[in-house]
């Protein structure tokens, strides 16, 4: 199982929030952040993780790594809200074939449905030969 596959179940299976699953994303796509200990010399620089963006609880945050990732698509979000307290949030792109689907209170539902359509896409690039 790809890297992408593994991350899109664990975004299809959340329920809000991860920070665990922020730095598992950061990392996977290669946006982490270091800063570097200014106590030390830079010779034997010490560099620390930054705190992970909150992809998973941010629309901007999501949106941003949209934009870094896939940059130039035409993103689709549909926002349908229903008689409970739920909503459904139907993300994906223009020019690639995808459809992704989050079900559940906003604003974490919309962030989950943008990082799903972000994934699904990769991972369909990635498969393409």
């Amino acid at each position: 199982m790809s890297l992408y596959t593994e991350i899109l179940a664990r975004l299809q299976g959340a329920t809000g929030p991860d920070e665990n699953l922020d730095v598992l994303i950061e990392n996977a796509l290669g946006v982490a952040r270091f800063e570097r200990d200014p106590r030390i010399g830079f010779g034997d620089a010490d560099y620390n993780r930054v705190p992970a963006k909150p992809l998973t609880a941010s629309i901007d945050a999501a949106l941003d790594l949209l934009e870094e990732k896939l940059p130039g698509n035409d993103s689709t979000l549909e926002l349908c809200g229903s008689r409970g307290a739920k909503f459904s949030l139907y993300a994906g792109f223009d020019d690639l074939p995808y459809d992704g689907i989050s079900t559940m209170r906003c604003p974490e539902g919309a962030c989950l449905a943008i990082l799903i359509a972000i994934f699904t896409a990769l991972k369909n690039e990635e498969a393409q030969p």
